[in-house]
């Protein structure tokens, strides 16, 4: 019987790190666990584990345990594992509180507390219970086995596990599997493994077989029904038919909202312009036009604004944006730190320059209170650590409201998505209260029409770009004038301008109109040949240096400003398999997860 787990924790969760993100210094030296079992199936687990941190500072450990397992020959029951009675402590004295975050599907513990860092080898030992690991009566060793997939997806690698399983009678069989050979042993009622040289997400699943019936019933891991297409949606003529009607109808709602997303223009004047005061007879666009090219970009827009109108979201990109702009304009300096094993800069320094004379705008000084928090000086490494940091997400909110204070919408484009996608979850909903009502009795299917709609309606609305005022329509073309000339110019068609650096005063822009690479390039040929000489005074690096690179590294650097870990929780979900069938032949175990440090 061949399980998988899935899906991740609610509410505040430790992330997990990408392999860049995570210190490559850090390890866990010995993981070392103890289980005894009850007949009831109970596992009351000791885990005693040393975590290196090396020179690499770090708060503490942070351990996940899959507790939800769909079994792939019953589909239509979900395998659960229980686990209870967490506790933390530290031997070695590093701090030890335990933030615990549990959903029907995983639990997390989140050890240590910001603020409290340390260096080298720290020791943790947790204690906990666990109900749902036996397979009673085996069909392929005819025993009743402890099958156990002791952990899958740790971001740090593991340089030895030893684990020990005691039961309430002999051990009959042991086995262990892991990516490379392990051992296994018995000695009267204890079974005892032993894993070497676990590389990052390695699993280690141990089996101990005990004579059949010596776990009574209770031992028997809990069961909840998993509802599928399979079991709930039935088709017939009527059904059948009225899906193809909500297919038709669903269309025809998703033309209709995209008609109400046209933009408005200026009647009787030229792209771009804007008549005397902003007023002036008002149509709706019909299509885009042709736009001239514009050699500069239009007066009193930031790039970042013009990568929000374009598409009608303030997003990452819009960010990076603004931080290259205010660079550019004075109020800081980018420095890198160093390089990855490709050869491209991984980490960033920002240092504040408060005394430039650029006004900024309420939304930039804003940003700038929140990336720099009374501090001078801020690196990308540390943003990563700042779980609770919400700058990207207040900053892309200001610059959407923004765009409507100036007139280019009438509405705040993110509200008025939000908006959209409330209707249509609204009527979603509706269809899922049909559909689940109707699934008991094999009717589900009736609900499918009206969930469709509100998909459409939800999906169509945050897709589309909402429609602009004539003002918003006249920037976007100047805007769009300016991006022809940066993705179209070459070096001999640059237009320089008296007392303006022109790569650096345009490198936001080209960031906006995700062509940063090709303006590096050209003034890489204009430098070579001796036409351009740049002011690199807001890049702390060495100017020779300047190239592509930085601008990958730099827009990359950023955008994991708020995603220093992505989730551990989907990838032990979606890695851990087991069989109960057959422990001995390997496939899996019931549980997994994982961890690392944060």
């Amino acid at each position: 019987m061949v399980l998988l787990s899935s899906v991740a924790v609610q509410g505040t969760t430790v992330a997990r790190a990408d392999d860049d993100d995570t210190p490559r210094s850090w390890s866990i030296p010995e993981y070392n666990l103890d289980a005894n079992v009850n007949r009831d199936g109970d596992a009351q687990v000791t885990l005693d584990m040393a975590f290196d941190f090396d020179n690499d500072k770090g708060r503490g450990p942070y351990l996940t345990f899959v507790k939800k397992q769909r079994l792939t020959d019953d589909p239509d029951h979900w395998r659960m594992i229980d686990y209870s009675k967490f506790a933390v402590t530290s031997p070695s004295g590093a701090n030890a509180n335990v933030e615990v975050n549990d959903s029907s599907s995983a639990v997390q513990l989140k050890i240590g507390r910001k603020g409290s860092t340390y260096t080298g080898i720290q020791r943790y030992r947790v204690t906990f219970t666990v109900h749902g690991l036996i397979a009673p009566k085996s069909a392929s060793s005819g025993l009743d086995e402890f099958n156990w997939r002791v952990f899958d997806n740790f971001d740090v690698p593991i340089d030895q596990a030893n684990v020990k399983i005691t039961g309430p009678a002999a051990v009959q069989r042991t086995a262990c599997f892991q990516e490379t050979p392990c051992t296994s042993s018995k000695q009267g009622s204890t079974a005892t493994f032993q894993g070497r040289d676990f590389a990052k997400r390695d699993p280690f699943q141990v089996v101990a077989g005990f004579p059949a019936g010596t776990f009574s019933e209770k031992a028997v891991a809990r069961e909840t029904k998993r509802y599928h297409a399979g079991n709930t949606f039935g088709l017939d003529p009527a059904t059948a038919v009225g899906t193809v009607l909500t297919a038709l109808l669903a269309g025809w709602v998703a033309v209709r909202s995209r008609l109400k997303g046209r933009d408005r223009e200026f009647a009787g004047v030229a792209p771009g312009i804007i008549p005397p005061n902003g007023e002036g007879p008002v149509q709706v666009r019909r299509k885009d036009p042709e736009v001239a090219v514009a050699f500069q970009p239009p007066r009193d827009v930031s790039p970042a604004e013009a990568g929000t109108l374009l598409d009608g979201s303030a997003d990452t990109e819009d960010v990076t944006a603004a931080m290259l702009d205010l660079a550019v304009r004075g109020h800081l300096t980018i420095s890198p730190m160093g390089a990855d094993r490709k050869g491209r800069t991984k980490d960033w320094s920002f240092t504040q320059t408060p005394q430039s004379g650029d006004t900024l705008r309420s939304w930039e000084r804003t940003y700038l209170d929140m990336f720099f928090d009374g501090s001078r000086n801020v690196t990308t490494a540390q943003l990563r650590d700042q779980h609770d940091n919400n700058t990207l997400s207040v900053a892309t909110g200001n610059l959407n409201t923004a765009v409507k204070t100036y007139g280019w919408y009438d509405t705040d484009p993110m509200t008025l998505r939000m908006k959209s996608l409330g209707a249509g979850l609204g009527i979603a909903l509706l269809g899922v209260v049909i559909a689940v009502a109707g699934a008991f009795v094999g009717w589900g299917l009736l609900g499918v029409p009206v969930l469709l709609i509100g998909i459409v309606m939800g999906v169509a609305g945050m897709m589309r770009s909402p429609g602009r005022t004539a003002k918003g329509t006249a920037v976007l073309d100047q805007i769009k004038g300016f991006r022809l000339y940066l993705t179209t110019a070459e070096a001999d068609q640059i237009k320089f301008e008296e007392g303006i650096d022109v790569f650096s005063r345009y490198l936001p822009w080209a960031t906006v109109f995700g062509v940063a690479d090709r303006w590096v390039k050209i003034f890489q040929d204009l430098e070579a040949r001796g036409i351009y000489h740049g002011n690199y005074g807001w890049y702390g690096g060495d100017s020779m240096a300047f190239n592509a690179g930085f601008a990958y590294g730099f827009s990359s650097s950023l955008n994991d400003m708020n995603a220093a870990m992505a989730s551990s929780m989907e990838a032990a979900g979606t890695s851990s398999t087991s069989s109960s069938g057959g422990g001995f032949s390997g496939g899996g175990g019931f549980g997994g997860g994982g961890g690392g440090g944060w």
